[in-house]
């Protein structure tokens, strides 16, 4: 059991630069700590729920953590001040940045997917629904993304067949068939809604999202539940990782172009050394051996070390 000073450590979570570790306590307590410096600060000293959901902005500079009672909080990470409050219908479960500006939140509600620059949500589109009281379904979204055009949703999970793809309103625009609750996929940067799936084959197709038709496909021999992401600034670059290998592949040509070595703990490291991969966190970023060493050990830290009791 992981404990912090008198309580419980419930979630915690690395910035993507390595500079900061934030975690929740069973107390209700959320609390940022500086990897260099081991400076910590208690951004909110207490809550009545349960905290579980948190997540950095790709920058690191916001910090966002959503709660039992739907209010998803969200921090500047240096001056460690709230700069919005946001509200969802029930307890946040998930969170996820999309850029800078987009969060998506998931919970036992469904799906919200908000404007962080207006605080306008774009969408909510609910995990059941009824067409008559005797016929419902219910959809449970452990998987998702949003397409550049931020005008489609593609989402997996429990109660889903493959992948469904929605737009903004919850109409579902097309369904792709993939392995039950997948994770193996991701949009192509810069277009509009390109998918990419990894398929029960172990190999890559490309669908266009909003149609569901089937635009390539090529044999990879993955594994069938590899994660899939972009490497930064290219689009057309496709990293395939899990905990036992990673790939690079040219989607454009089909073709392998590099296969990374394995770093520590079922990390891989680019050949340049400028990129590894997270596969318990489905990321891609830059390599901060020591800030997840702290975040790994965090359990084994003192209360007076971490968080004053």
């Amino acid at each position: 059991m992981e404990r912090s000073g008198r309580s419980r450590i419930e979630a915690k979570i690395l910035s993507p630069d390595g500079q900061w570790i934030t975690f929740s306590t069973a107390d209700g307590v959320v609390w940022l700590l500086d990897v260099k410096s081991s400076e910590k600060t208690a951004l909110l000293p207490c809550d009545e729920t349960s905290i579980q959901a948190l997540a950095f902005s790709p920058d690191s500079s916001l910090l966002a953590f959503g709660d039992g009672n739907g209010i998803i909080r969200i921090y500047d990470v240096r001056t460690r001040t709230k700069i919005k409050e946001l509200h969802d219908p029930e307890w946040v479960l998930i969170l996820r940045f999309d850029g800078p500006n987009f969060l998506l939140a998931e919970g036992n509600y469904g799906l919200s997917i908000w404007d962080l620059t207006s605080s306008k949500r774009l969408a909510l589109i609910p995990e059941s629904r009824c067409d008559s009281p005797t016929n419902c379904s219910r959809e449970i979204y452990d998987h998702f993304a949003l397409s550049p055009s931020r005008k489609v949703v593609a989402l997996a999970g429990r109660y889903i067949s493959g992948i469904v793809v929605r737009n903004l309103s919850g109409v579902i625009s097309a369904r792709i068939p993939a392995l039950e609750e997948t994770s193996s996929f991701t949009f192509r940067p810069g277009r509009a809604s390109n998918l990419f799936v990894a398929d029960e084959q172990g190999d890559i197709s490309n669908w266009e999202a909003t149609t569901g038709k089937l635009l390539s496909k090529f044999p990879a021999h993955l594994h069938r539940y590899v994660r899939l992401a972009f490497l930064p600034g290219s689009d057309n670059r496709l990293l395939a990782f899990d905990a036992t290998s990673a790939q690079v592949w040219d989607v454009d040509h089909a073709k392998l172009l590099q296969t990374w070595k394995p770093a520590k703990d079922g990390h891989f490291l680019s050949p340049n050394g400028k990129w590894m991969s997270y596969s318990e966190t489905e990321r891609v970023d830059i390599p901060h051996v020591f800030g997840d060493d702290i975040l790994k050990n965090l359990r084994y830290k003192t209360s007076a070390q971490m968080v004053a009791p």
